[in-house]
Protein backbone atom coordinates (compact mmCIF):
# COMPACT_ATOMS: atom_id res chain seq x y z
CA UNK A 1 0.00 0.00 0.00
CA UNK A 2 1.67 3.19 -1.17
CA UNK A 3 -1.26 5.60 -1.29
CA UNK A 4 -1.21 8.18 1.46
CA UNK A 5 2.06 7.15 3.05
CA UNK A 6 3.83 9.45 5.51
CA UNK A 7 7.63 9.25 5.63
CA UNK A 8 9.38 9.63 8.99
CA UNK A 9 13.20 9.42 9.14
CA UNK A 10 13.25 7.76 5.75
CA UNK A 11 10.64 5.09 6.57
CA UNK A 12 7.11 5.23 5.09
CA UNK A 13 3.99 4.64 7.19
CA UNK A 14 0.51 3.84 5.90
CA UNK A 15 -2.35 6.10 6.94
CA UNK A 16 -4.67 3.38 8.18
CA UNK A 17 -6.75 2.57 11.25
CA UNK A 18 -6.65 -0.64 13.26
CA UNK A 19 -10.04 -1.69 11.87
CA UNK A 20 -8.97 -0.97 8.29
CA UNK A 21 -5.75 -2.93 8.85
CA UNK A 22 -7.61 -6.02 10.08
CA UNK A 23 -10.04 -5.87 7.14
CA UNK A 24 -7.22 -5.45 4.62
CA UNK A 25 -5.18 -8.34 6.04
CA UNK A 26 -8.19 -10.66 6.15
CA UNK A 27 -8.75 -9.86 2.48
CA UNK A 28 -5.10 -10.48 1.61
CA UNK A 29 -5.15 -13.79 3.49
CA UNK A 30 -8.09 -15.04 1.45
CA UNK A 31 -6.47 -14.24 -1.90
CA UNK A 32 -3.87 -16.13 -3.91
CA UNK A 33 -1.87 -13.28 -5.39
CA UNK A 34 1.51 -13.61 -3.74
CA UNK A 35 3.01 -12.53 -0.43
CA UNK A 36 1.83 -9.56 1.65
CA UNK A 37 4.59 -8.39 3.99
CA UNK A 38 3.65 -6.29 7.04
CA UNK A 39 6.05 -4.46 9.34
CA UNK A 40 5.31 -2.59 12.57
CA UNK A 41 7.95 0.16 12.83
CA UNK A 42 8.31 2.03 16.11
CA UNK A 43 10.76 4.81 17.14
CA UNK A 44 13.45 2.32 18.16
CA UNK A 45 13.21 0.61 14.77
CA UNK A 46 13.49 3.96 12.97
CA UNK A 47 16.72 4.72 14.83
CA UNK A 48 18.07 1.28 13.95
CA UNK A 49 17.16 1.79 10.29
CA UNK A 50 19.20 5.01 10.14
CA UNK A 51 22.41 3.11 10.89
CA UNK A 52 21.39 -0.14 9.16
CA UNK A 53 20.83 0.51 5.42
CA UNK A 54 19.70 -3.07 4.60
CA UNK A 55 17.01 -2.77 7.29
CA UNK A 56 15.88 0.62 6.00
CA UNK A 57 15.71 -0.81 2.49
CA UNK A 58 13.44 -3.63 3.72
CA UNK A 59 11.14 -1.17 5.51
CA UNK A 60 10.84 0.75 2.25
CA UNK A 61 9.85 -2.39 0.36
CA UNK A 62 7.17 -3.81 2.67
CA UNK A 63 3.56 -3.90 1.54
CA UNK A 64 2.27 -2.27 4.73
CA UNK A 65 3.92 -0.36 7.57
CA UNK A 66 1.69 0.25 10.57
CA UNK A 67 2.69 2.83 13.25
CA UNK A 68 3.46 0.83 16.39
CA UNK A 69 4.60 3.64 18.65
CA UNK A 70 3.31 6.89 20.16
CA UNK A 71 6.48 8.67 19.05
CA UNK A 72 5.65 7.90 15.42
CA UNK A 73 2.15 9.37 15.82
CA UNK A 74 3.55 12.54 17.38
CA UNK A 75 6.19 12.89 14.67
CA UNK A 76 3.53 12.66 11.95
CA UNK A 77 1.47 15.36 13.69
CA UNK A 78 4.54 17.59 13.84
CA UNK A 79 4.93 17.15 10.08
CA UNK A 80 1.24 18.13 9.69
CA UNK A 81 0.66 14.77 8.03
CA UNK A 82 -1.25 12.97 10.78
CA UNK A 83 -1.67 9.22 10.87
CA UNK A 84 -4.97 7.70 11.98
CA UNK A 85 -3.67 6.49 15.33
CA UNK A 86 -1.39 3.86 16.76
CA UNK A 87 -1.77 0.35 15.35
CA UNK A 88 0.15 -2.27 17.32
CA UNK A 89 1.38 -5.60 16.04
CA UNK A 90 0.08 -7.38 19.14
CA UNK A 91 -3.46 -6.06 18.71
CA UNK A 92 -3.56 -6.79 14.99
CA UNK A 93 -2.31 -10.35 15.51
CA UNK A 94 -4.90 -11.02 18.23
CA UNK A 95 -7.80 -9.54 16.24
CA UNK A 96 -6.86 -11.48 13.10
CA UNK A 97 -6.64 -14.75 15.04
CA UNK A 98 -10.09 -14.07 16.53
CA UNK A 99 -11.51 -13.84 12.99
CA UNK A 100 -9.58 -16.51 11.08
CA UNK A 101 -11.59 -19.56 10.00
CA UNK A 102 -10.30 -23.14 9.98
CA UNK A 103 -9.27 -22.71 6.33
CA UNK A 104 -6.57 -20.24 7.33
CA UNK A 105 -3.40 -22.05 8.36
CA UNK A 106 -1.25 -20.13 10.85
CA UNK A 107 2.40 -20.67 11.80
CA UNK A 108 4.01 -19.05 14.86
CA UNK A 109 7.78 -18.59 14.57
CA UNK A 110 10.11 -17.22 17.23
CA UNK A 111 10.05 -16.41 20.92
CA UNK A 112 11.81 -18.29 23.70
CA UNK A 113 11.37 -22.04 24.06
CA UNK A 114 7.74 -22.90 24.76
CA UNK A 115 6.40 -19.38 24.25
CA UNK A 116 4.98 -20.01 20.77
CA UNK A 117 3.16 -23.11 22.09
CA UNK A 118 1.71 -21.12 24.98
CA UNK A 119 0.68 -18.38 22.54
CA UNK A 120 -1.06 -21.02 20.45
CA UNK A 121 -3.05 -22.23 23.47
CA UNK A 122 -4.18 -18.72 24.40
CA UNK A 123 -5.16 -17.81 20.84
CA UNK A 124 -7.11 -21.03 20.33
CA UNK A 125 -8.96 -20.42 23.58
CA UNK A 126 -10.21 -17.18 22.00
CA UNK A 127 -11.14 -18.92 18.75
CA UNK A 128 -11.66 -22.72 18.78
CA UNK A 129 -11.72 -22.68 14.95
CA UNK A 130 -8.24 -21.18 14.73
CA UNK A 131 -5.99 -23.55 12.79
CA UNK A 132 -2.41 -23.13 14.02
CA UNK A 133 -0.52 -25.71 11.99
CA UNK A 134 2.92 -25.20 13.51
CA UNK A 135 5.11 -23.45 16.05
CA UNK A 136 8.87 -23.16 16.26
CA UNK A 137 11.18 -21.12 18.48
CA UNK A 138 14.33 -21.21 16.36
CA UNK A 139 16.48 -18.23 15.51
CA UNK A 140 17.14 -15.97 12.51
CA UNK A 141 20.55 -17.56 11.89
CA UNK A 142 21.39 -18.69 8.37
CA UNK A 143 22.30 -22.13 9.77
CA UNK A 144 18.68 -22.80 10.79
CA UNK A 145 17.04 -21.20 7.79
CA UNK A 146 16.68 -24.30 5.61
CA UNK A 147 15.18 -26.31 8.46
CA UNK A 148 12.67 -23.59 9.35
CA UNK A 149 11.67 -23.03 5.73
CA UNK A 150 11.01 -26.76 5.32
CA UNK A 151 8.93 -26.87 8.49
CA UNK A 152 6.77 -23.94 7.38
CA UNK A 153 6.36 -25.28 3.85
CA UNK A 154 5.51 -28.79 5.08
CA UNK A 155 2.81 -27.32 7.34
CA UNK A 156 1.09 -25.63 4.40
CA UNK A 157 0.81 -22.40 6.45
CA UNK A 158 -0.54 -19.37 4.59
CA UNK A 159 -0.12 -16.94 7.50
CA UNK A 160 3.21 -16.47 9.27
CA UNK A 161 3.67 -14.46 12.46
CA UNK A 162 7.34 -14.08 13.34
CA UNK A 163 8.72 -12.91 16.68
CA UNK A 164 12.50 -12.74 16.23
CA UNK A 165 12.51 -9.05 17.14
CA UNK A 166 13.58 -6.18 14.89
CA UNK A 167 15.52 -5.96 12.68
CA UNK A 168 16.10 -9.73 12.55
CA UNK A 169 12.50 -10.68 11.79
CA UNK A 170 12.16 -8.20 8.91
CA UNK A 171 15.51 -9.11 7.37
CA UNK A 172 14.67 -12.82 7.73
CA UNK A 173 11.30 -12.40 6.03
CA UNK A 174 12.77 -10.32 3.22
CA UNK A 175 15.22 -13.03 2.21
CA UNK A 176 13.00 -16.01 3.04
CA UNK A 177 9.51 -15.16 1.74
CA UNK A 178 10.38 -16.04 -1.88
CA UNK A 179 11.02 -19.59 -0.62
CA UNK A 180 7.68 -19.88 1.22
CA UNK A 181 5.20 -20.32 -1.66
CA UNK A 182 2.12 -21.02 0.48
CA UNK A 183 2.47 -17.96 2.74
CA UNK A 184 0.12 -15.13 1.75
CA UNK A 185 0.49 -12.94 4.84
CA UNK A 186 3.75 -12.51 6.78
CA UNK A 187 4.09 -10.15 9.71
CA UNK A 188 6.87 -9.34 12.16
CA UNK A 189 5.31 -9.02 15.62
CA UNK A 190 8.28 -8.52 17.98
CA UNK A 191 7.23 -9.18 21.57
CA UNK A 192 3.62 -10.07 20.76
CA UNK A 193 4.04 -13.73 21.73
CA UNK A 194 5.23 -12.72 25.21
CA UNK A 195 2.23 -10.43 25.71
CA UNK A 196 -0.33 -12.90 24.39
CA UNK A 197 1.17 -15.82 26.33
CA UNK A 198 1.11 -13.73 29.50
CA UNK A 199 4.87 -13.86 30.03
CA UNK A 200 4.86 -10.05 30.12
CA UNK A 201 1.99 -7.76 31.02
CA UNK A 202 0.94 -4.92 28.76
CA UNK A 203 0.31 -1.48 30.14
CA UNK A 204 -3.30 -0.65 30.99
CA UNK A 205 -5.22 0.76 28.04
CA UNK A 206 -5.35 4.24 29.61
CA UNK A 207 -1.55 4.30 29.81
CA UNK A 208 -1.28 3.17 26.19
CA UNK A 209 -3.65 5.93 25.08
CA UNK A 210 -1.71 8.75 26.73
CA UNK A 211 1.68 7.45 25.63
CA UNK A 212 2.94 6.11 28.97
CA UNK A 213 3.34 2.48 27.98
CA UNK A 214 7.12 2.98 28.11
CA UNK A 215 6.89 3.85 31.82
CA UNK A 216 4.95 0.68 32.58
CA UNK A 217 7.53 -1.42 30.73
CA UNK A 218 10.39 0.31 32.52
CA UNK A 219 8.87 -0.62 35.89
CA UNK A 220 8.48 -4.24 34.76
CA UNK A 221 11.86 -4.50 33.04
CA UNK A 222 14.42 -1.95 34.31
CA UNK A 223 17.05 -3.55 32.05
CA UNK A 224 15.18 -2.05 29.07
CA UNK A 225 16.19 1.45 30.12
CA UNK A 226 18.52 1.97 27.14
CA UNK A 227 15.82 0.95 24.67
CA UNK A 228 13.24 3.13 26.39
CA UNK A 229 15.70 6.06 26.40
CA UNK A 230 16.15 5.62 22.65
CA UNK A 231 12.40 5.59 22.03
CA UNK A 232 11.41 8.46 24.33
CA UNK A 233 14.44 10.79 24.37
CA UNK A 234 16.82 10.03 21.52
CA UNK A 235 14.15 9.55 18.83
CA UNK A 236 12.51 13.00 19.27
CA UNK A 237 15.94 14.67 19.26
CA UNK A 238 17.08 12.85 16.11
CA UNK A 239 13.74 13.54 14.42
CA UNK A 240 13.86 17.28 15.16
CA UNK A 241 17.49 17.56 14.11
CA UNK A 242 16.63 15.78 10.86
CA UNK A 243 13.76 18.20 10.20
CA UNK A 244 15.99 21.19 10.91
CA UNK A 245 18.71 19.87 8.61
CA UNK A 246 16.22 19.23 5.81
CA UNK A 247 14.73 22.73 6.10
CA UNK A 248 18.16 24.33 6.09
CA UNK A 249 19.05 22.44 2.91
CA UNK A 250 15.81 23.61 1.29
CA UNK A 251 16.56 27.25 2.20
CA UNK A 252 20.11 26.95 0.84
CA UNK A 253 18.84 25.42 -2.40
CA UNK A 254 16.30 28.25 -2.88
CA UNK A 255 18.99 30.92 -2.49
CA UNK A 256 21.46 29.37 -4.90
Amino acid sequence: MNKGRVTILGVPFDVITEKETVELLLEKTSRHDGHFFVATPNPEMLLEARKNPPFQKVLNETDLNIPDGTGVIMAAKFLKKPLKGRVTGTDIMKKLCEKFTHETKVFLLGGSDGIAEKTKEVLRHGNPHLNIVGTHAGSPSHEEEQQIRKKINDSGANVLFIAFGAPNQELWLHRTLPHLPHVRLAMGVGGAFNFIAGVRKRAPVWMQKIGLEWFFRLIQEPRRIKRIFNATIKFPIVFLLNITESRNKERTARHQ
